[in-house]
Protein backbone atom coordinates (compact mmCIF):
# COMPACT_ATOMS: atom_id res chain seq x y z
CA UNK A 1 0.00 0.00 0.00
CA UNK A 2 1.20 3.38 -0.64
CA UNK A 3 1.31 6.40 1.06
CA UNK A 4 -1.34 7.83 -0.05
CA UNK A 5 -3.64 4.93 -0.10
CA UNK A 6 -6.76 4.47 1.75
CA UNK A 7 -9.09 1.80 2.72
CA UNK A 8 -10.98 4.02 5.52
CA UNK A 9 -12.46 7.24 5.99
CA UNK A 10 -13.31 9.42 9.05
CA UNK A 11 -17.09 10.69 8.50
CA UNK A 12 -18.92 12.65 11.69
CA UNK A 13 -15.63 11.98 13.94
CA UNK A 14 -16.45 8.08 13.36
CA UNK A 15 -14.42 5.56 11.42
CA UNK A 16 -15.68 3.90 8.25
CA UNK A 17 -14.31 1.57 5.94
CA UNK A 18 -15.30 3.11 2.03
CA UNK A 19 -17.36 0.38 1.59
CA UNK A 20 -19.90 0.99 4.59
CA UNK A 21 -20.16 4.73 4.69
CA UNK A 22 -23.95 5.63 4.95
CA UNK A 23 -26.08 5.97 2.08
CA UNK A 24 -25.04 9.05 -0.19
CA UNK A 25 -21.79 9.59 1.42
CA UNK A 26 -18.66 8.93 -0.32
CA UNK A 27 -14.96 8.86 -0.10
CA UNK A 28 -15.43 12.44 -2.19
CA UNK A 29 -17.26 13.65 -0.05
CA UNK A 30 -16.39 17.53 1.68
CA UNK A 31 -16.99 15.96 5.00
CA UNK A 32 -15.30 13.29 4.61
CA UNK A 33 -11.39 12.48 5.57
CA UNK A 34 -9.53 9.62 4.23
CA UNK A 35 -7.26 7.67 6.60
CA UNK A 36 -4.01 7.38 4.70
CA UNK A 37 -1.46 4.65 5.03
CA UNK A 38 1.54 6.82 5.88
CA UNK A 39 -0.99 8.57 8.98
CA UNK A 40 0.06 7.86 12.81
CA UNK A 41 -2.31 6.73 14.90
CA UNK A 42 -2.30 5.93 18.93
CA UNK A 43 -5.10 2.68 17.91
CA UNK A 44 -5.46 1.23 14.70
CA UNK A 45 -9.10 2.91 13.35
CA UNK A 46 -11.74 0.13 13.46
CA UNK A 47 -14.85 0.56 11.54
CA UNK A 48 -18.00 1.45 13.02
CA UNK A 49 -20.38 -0.80 10.84
CA UNK A 50 -18.31 -3.60 10.51
CA UNK A 51 -15.44 -3.52 13.30
CA UNK A 52 -13.11 -4.23 10.49
CA UNK A 53 -9.73 -3.21 12.15
CA UNK A 54 -7.15 -0.67 9.36
CA UNK A 55 -3.98 -2.26 10.57
CA UNK A 56 -2.35 -0.34 7.08
CA UNK A 57 -1.59 2.63 9.23
CA UNK A 58 1.26 3.70 11.63
CA UNK A 59 1.20 3.32 14.96
CA UNK A 60 2.82 5.85 17.49
CA UNK A 61 5.25 4.74 20.23
CA UNK A 62 2.25 4.55 22.74
CA UNK A 63 0.26 2.80 20.22
CA UNK A 64 2.75 0.20 19.68
CA UNK A 65 3.35 -0.25 23.50
CA UNK A 66 -0.28 -0.63 23.52
CA UNK A 67 -0.49 -3.59 21.11
CA UNK A 68 2.59 -5.33 22.79
CA UNK A 69 0.45 -5.21 25.81
CA UNK A 70 -2.80 -6.71 23.83
CA UNK A 71 -0.26 -9.35 23.03
CA UNK A 72 1.24 -9.74 26.00
CA UNK A 73 -2.40 -9.98 28.20
CA UNK A 74 -3.83 -13.72 27.38
CA UNK A 75 -6.78 -15.37 29.28
CA UNK A 76 -6.69 -18.54 30.04
CA UNK A 77 -9.42 -21.29 29.45
CA UNK A 78 -9.52 -24.77 30.74
CA UNK A 79 -5.85 -24.49 31.89
CA UNK A 80 -6.59 -26.95 34.97
CA UNK A 81 -6.91 -29.42 32.13
CA UNK A 82 -4.56 -31.22 30.77
CA UNK A 83 -5.70 -33.78 28.72
CA UNK A 84 -6.95 -31.37 25.65
CA UNK A 85 -4.92 -32.08 22.85
CA UNK A 86 -4.24 -28.76 21.79
CA UNK A 87 -4.05 -25.55 22.59
CA UNK A 88 -4.80 -22.54 20.48
CA UNK A 89 -4.54 -18.73 20.68
CA UNK A 90 -8.16 -17.43 19.24
CA UNK A 91 -8.08 -13.78 18.60
CA UNK A 92 -12.08 -12.03 19.10
CA UNK A 93 -11.47 -8.73 19.32
CA UNK A 94 -9.18 -6.01 20.86
CA UNK A 95 -11.69 -6.36 23.96
CA UNK A 96 -10.57 -9.80 24.66
CA UNK A 97 -7.29 -9.98 23.33
CA UNK A 98 -5.49 -13.01 22.27
CA UNK A 99 -7.31 -16.02 24.62
CA UNK A 100 -5.49 -19.18 25.33
CA UNK A 101 -7.60 -22.13 24.84
CA UNK A 102 -7.16 -25.77 25.51
CA UNK A 103 -9.36 -27.96 23.58
CA UNK A 104 -9.67 -30.49 21.21
CA UNK A 105 -9.89 -28.86 17.62
CA UNK A 106 -10.78 -25.48 16.61
CA UNK A 107 -14.09 -25.32 16.81
CA UNK A 108 -14.05 -26.12 20.54
CA UNK A 109 -11.89 -23.67 21.10
CA UNK A 110 -13.83 -21.19 19.73
CA UNK A 111 -17.25 -22.21 21.72
CA UNK A 112 -15.04 -22.20 24.31
CA UNK A 113 -13.60 -18.86 24.36
CA UNK A 114 -17.36 -17.22 23.19
CA UNK A 115 -18.82 -18.80 26.01
CA UNK A 116 -15.95 -17.04 28.08
CA UNK A 117 -16.45 -14.09 26.79
CA UNK A 118 -20.30 -13.95 27.33
CA UNK A 119 -19.33 -15.53 30.74
CA UNK A 120 -17.10 -11.93 31.33
CA UNK A 121 -19.74 -9.84 30.29
CA UNK A 122 -17.99 -8.48 26.92
CA UNK A 123 -21.38 -7.97 25.51
CA UNK A 124 -19.87 -5.81 22.92
CA UNK A 125 -18.90 -8.75 20.93
CA UNK A 126 -22.40 -9.76 20.04
CA UNK A 127 -25.32 -8.73 18.61
CA UNK A 128 -28.25 -8.44 19.79
CA UNK A 129 -31.17 -10.60 19.27
CA UNK A 130 -33.02 -7.37 18.45
CA UNK A 131 -29.98 -6.62 15.66
CA UNK A 132 -30.24 -10.24 14.62
CA UNK A 133 -33.81 -10.39 14.41
CA UNK A 134 -33.67 -7.40 11.62
CA UNK A 135 -30.72 -8.60 9.83
CA UNK A 136 -31.54 -9.87 6.29
CA UNK A 137 -30.59 -13.95 6.19
CA UNK A 138 -27.89 -13.50 3.75
CA UNK A 139 -25.98 -10.64 6.14
CA UNK A 140 -26.47 -13.12 9.37
CA UNK A 141 -24.67 -16.10 7.33
CA UNK A 142 -20.92 -13.73 7.11
CA UNK A 143 -21.12 -13.50 10.88
CA UNK A 144 -19.84 -16.41 13.14
CA UNK A 145 -22.62 -18.33 15.59
CA UNK A 146 -20.89 -20.51 18.32
CA UNK A 147 -20.70 -21.05 21.82
CA UNK A 148 -23.55 -22.84 24.30
CA UNK A 149 -25.75 -19.41 23.74
CA UNK A 150 -25.22 -19.62 19.71
CA UNK A 151 -24.07 -15.89 20.31
CA UNK A 152 -23.14 -14.37 17.13
CA UNK A 153 -19.86 -12.27 16.76
CA UNK A 154 -20.26 -9.02 15.47
CA UNK A 155 -16.52 -9.26 14.26
CA UNK A 156 -14.95 -10.49 11.00
CA UNK A 157 -11.43 -10.42 12.64
CA UNK A 158 -11.68 -13.73 14.39
CA UNK A 159 -8.04 -16.02 14.32
CA UNK A 160 -7.96 -18.81 15.78
CA UNK A 161 -4.12 -20.62 15.77
CA UNK A 162 -2.99 -23.89 16.57
CA UNK A 163 -0.04 -23.27 19.01
CA UNK A 164 1.10 -26.60 19.72
CA UNK A 165 0.77 -30.09 20.24
CA UNK A 166 2.88 -31.03 22.95
CA UNK A 167 1.96 -31.04 26.20
CA UNK A 168 -0.48 -28.13 27.53
CA UNK A 169 1.10 -28.03 31.05
CA UNK A 170 4.56 -26.45 29.35
CA UNK A 171 2.51 -23.79 27.80
CA UNK A 172 1.17 -22.49 31.19
CA UNK A 173 4.33 -23.06 33.41
CA UNK A 174 3.15 -24.24 37.55
CA UNK A 175 -0.69 -24.43 37.46
CA UNK A 176 -2.50 -23.82 40.93
CA UNK A 177 -5.84 -25.85 41.72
Amino acid sequence: MKSYDFDAVVYNSEIYCIECLPEGVTEDSEEVMPIFADSEWDLYPVCTVCHEIHDYVNLTIEGQKYELEQKQKQYSINEKEKFWKHLYHVYLSEITGYLKVNADHEQDALDYAIDYAEEMGWEGLFFSNEEINNMPDEEIDEYICSGNHCRYLNSHNVTIEQVDNRDIGEHFGNIKD
